[in-house]
């Protein structure tokens, strides 16, 4: 009777913190209140029942019960756990004690996910952002999260995220040693002057996926994008580097037609469109397009930001003949190819440093154009705070049971129905809990493909074709 009555009030609870419009709206606070039920719970297993162990499993089956019926909490604790890295942890200035209590009580909300391949998913497309930033609070934080992760999963679990600080951890060798490379063959006179590229090596297979863009790059980038190409296949012989500007971000050392001089720090294909200014006085949307040879739908939610932000306006598009109004689409979020545009002459700021915003996709509507901007990013986020499954997790689930199937049968030669699911679950458990019907699809195209035969006897029993 007492456990029941323990399960009703944590599933109350619970349900009024997963269903509650406000949370849904903030992550952090969806994940700030499951953390304080938690510990209220705990407090109350530890005090008034001196941790019985019947009643920690009925706690444990609670919140499972509530927490897994999508999978918006899986998307939540990554944005939690990324606002974490990003923000609180350099604001509070927590010691190392402190930091060690939040990470672990990520992994006690960790614990109860079903899904962790959804989880993953997420943390990986945010980490990669972290650390391709700069935002993260220290790759030694990263490194106990992670650790964290891996103790609950397993080597397989955090292997990429280890790769990707790796190969941080690399760039920034190679980096220095590129450097290094140049002041020798520039001399030191000529070092240091211009411009500074600092590049990533990213391994393929092992950050998410990112589309490659076509991008000409600037001729103030161009020869050190060429010496650095040179100095890596130096050391690399039969590697090949593909740009991925689109991920990257630049320092600008701007003097606007003021006089004045400011410090832009924008993305990439910012600097691109920017520095097109330099050998042309006016361009129209299309010739920045033809210049830049940015794919429209990439380069138009970054030129949009150059002149419709308030506090960063460096761009000012000229009127039109048919504007009555004179101008009065300058700051209109409608962008035509035709749409002329020049440095802003009245651009003014008190600050030197000035970071160049982005504006939300949902704002990069153009006439005639192809919709909003949501890059495969994006559709990720927007599936995690509906609570649905991302299809690109969908698809690695589909791959993770035949594998599972294929491994499972390889080693026992022949399984009856019930059997291989009951293996299949128990295999892939730490992961995600895989529906008995997938399990049935997946062994359907295996079949298919002649990786396994059903017996002759009994329909039921599957055996391994070698």
């Amino acid at each position: 009777e007492m456990q029941s009555q323990v399960r009703a009030c944590i599933l109350a609870a619970g349900e009024e913190i997963v269903k509650d419009p406000e949370m849904l709206r903030d992550p952090c606070a969806y994940i700030l209140a499951l953390l304080a039920l938690k510990r209220r719970y705990d407090c109350f297993l530890k005090i008034a029942f001196s941790e019985d162990r019947e009643l920690a499993v009925v706690m444990k089956g609670s919140f499972e019960s509530f927490i897994n019926k999508d999978t918006r909490t899986a998307h939540f604790l990554s944005l939690y756990v990324d606002d974490l890295f990003k923000k609180t942890l350099k604001s509070q200035g927590l010691d190392d004690g402190e930091i060690d209590q939040r990470l672990d009580e990520v992994v006690e909300l960790f614990r109860f996910l079903q899904d962790k391949d959804v989880f993953d998913s997420y943390y990986k497309q945010q980490l990669a952002r972290r650390l391709l930033r700069g935002s993260s609070v220290s790759h030694d934080v990263e490194k106990m999260m992670i650790a964290r992760f891996k103790t609950e999963c397993g080597h397989l679990y955090t292997s990429k995220m280890e790769g990707m600080l790796n190969d941080i951890r690399n760039s920034e060798t190679l980096a220095n040693e590129f450097r290094t490379a140049l002041r020798t063959s520039r001399g030191d006179a000529d070092f240091g002057r211009g411009v500074e590229l600092r590049v990533s090596v990213l391994t393929t297979g092992v950050w998410p996926s990112m589309a490659l863009l076509e991008c000409e790059l600037p001729s103030e980038l161009k020869a050190e994008a060429g010496a650095f190409e040179g100095f890596y296949q130096r050391r690399h012989s039969g590697r090949r580097l593909s740009w991925l500007l689109h991920q990257g971000s630049g320092e600008v050392r701007a003097r606007m037609t003021n006089g004045k001089t400011h410090e832009l720090t924008c993305s990439s294909l910012q600097m691109v469109a920017l520095c097109l200014f330099n050998r042309h006085d006016t361009l129209t949307y299309r010739d920045v397009l033809e210049l830049s040879k940015i794919p429209e739908e990439e380069l138009r939610r970054h030129f949009l930001s150059l002149f419709v932000s308030p506090k960063c306006k460096l761009l000012h598009r000229l009127p039109r003949a048919e504007d009555s109004s004179g101008g009065g689409r300058a700051s209109s979020k409608e962008l035509l190819e035709d749409d002329k545009f020049e440095v802003n002459p009245t651009f003014e700021s008190k600050m030197y440093k000035l970071k160049v915003p982005l504006v939300a996709p949902s704002l990069t509507k153009v006439r005639g154009g192809g919709g909003d901007n949501s890059n495969a990013a994006a559709d990720l986020e927007d599936g995690g705070m509906l609570g649905g499954l991302p299809e690109s997790v969908e698809e690695d689930r589909k791959h993770l049971v035949e594998a599972a199937i294929v491994r499972i049968m390889k080693s026992r030669k022949s399984l009856e129905h019930n059997q291989l699911v009951a293996e299949v679950c128990k295999h892939l458990s730490t992961r995600f809990h895989p529906a008995p019907q997938l399990i049935k699809q997946r062994i359907e195209k295996l079949i298919d493909r002649e990786y396994l035969a059903r017996s002759e006897n009994d329909r039921r029993v599957y055996n391994y074709l070698a």
